[in-house]
């Protein structure tokens, strides 16, 4: 939104890299908005160095090779040139072995690997304007690769709980001789089933939040560890955590305002539905605001603005 209309330049900012988009203008008022300009003007932000390739795996690996795969980057920024790929022992720099490969490759194999030895694979793509940023992953060179062990139940802490979001924490179970990829969350309302969240968590980190829960609630949660062999069981759920009551989620609806002398009117909706309290039922209550209408907007009007409050549940 541009306020005024003697402004007739503005920047976009915080777009996407090498992406095309649509721009249309259109003025408006307070009654309301004009038409869009015709036609649509399309442009195309710059490109730059790609980002990190994704989903990085090793499917197949023994004591002297290992084959890895990879996808696109999320953010690729560009047209892609090229991919790199560089390993050397987990524990050492001293040799480093690259190859480059075309940009529609995206699997390599290295041999002549040391038995049961951690190597760290470096893989990167390019564009006109250099290489992109690196992803890195481990592997172990092995034949008895298995999937990992379950991680532990997940532990609530009560200071990491609120209305809408509960922090919990875990121990990783073994990781089956070949490292872990990602975790999965999985979320149970009290009464309803187990739901998957379908954000990957980073196999680094021991903890998580999961966002976006409904106040005054039961929950429970659970884990599961994948590595390039596939995923674990479950874990043991955690204990059943409720959220923090929270204001009211739903509006009141059915609002009539009926006129019954020359200077009141009385005020009548369909109450809130006890369900929506989010756990303050008890002590809710409503508020009623109100201030004088007029087609010719005045500062003094600011001043006629009042609300009733506190009008208790009945």
């Amino acid at each position: 939104m541009i306020e005024g209309n003697q402004t007739h330049t503005t920047t976009l900012t915080e777009l996407r890299k090498f992406t095309k988009y649509s721009v249309q203008v259109l003025g408006r008022t307070r009654l309301g908005d004009g038409a869009l300009s015709v036609p649509p003007v399309t442009v195309r932000t710059f490109d730059d160095v790609p980002g990190v390739p994704s989903n990085v795996s090793f499917p197949d690996v023994s004591y002297t090779f290992a084959r890895v795969i990879w996808d696109l980057p999320a953010e690729p920024n560009g047209v892609l040139l090229a991919y790199k790929v560089t390993y050397h022992p987990a524990d050492s720099t001293n040799i480093n072995i690259t190859h480059e490969l075309a940009p529609e490759d995206r699997t390599y194999k290295a041999t002549g690997l040391q038995p049961e030895q951690s190597y760290m694979f470096l893989i990167s793509a390019r564009t006109r304007l250099g290489w992109g940023q690196v992803a890195r992953a481990l592997v172990y060179t092995t034949s008895n690769r298995e999937a990992p062990q379950p991680p532990s139940a997940p532990q609530v802490s009560q200071s990491q709980v609120l209305s809408d979001r509960i922090t919990f924490s875990w121990t990783p179970g073994r990781d089956g001789f070949a490292p872990l990829r990602y975790y999965t969350v999985q979320t149970e309302e009290e009464g309803g089933s187990w739901q998957t969240h379908p954000l990957r968590v980073d196999p680094m980190v021991t903890a998580y939040t999961v966002l976006n829960l409904k106040p005054f609630t039961t929950y429970r949660f659970r884990i599961q560890a994948t590595n390039d062999k596939g995923p674990s069981g479950w874990s043991d759920p955690s204990d059943s955590v409720k959220t923090h009551p929270a204001a009211p989620r739903a509006a009141v609806t059915d609002v009539k305002v009926i006129p019954i002398t020359t200077t009141s009117v009385r005020v009548e909706w369909r109450p809130v539905a006890p369900s929506a309290w989010s756990g303050d039922a008890v002590t809710g209550g409503y508020r009623v605001e109100y201030r004088p209408l007029t087609d010719f907007p005045s500062p003094m009007l600011g001043a006629l603005e009042s609300s009733v409050m506190d009008v208790q549940v009945s």
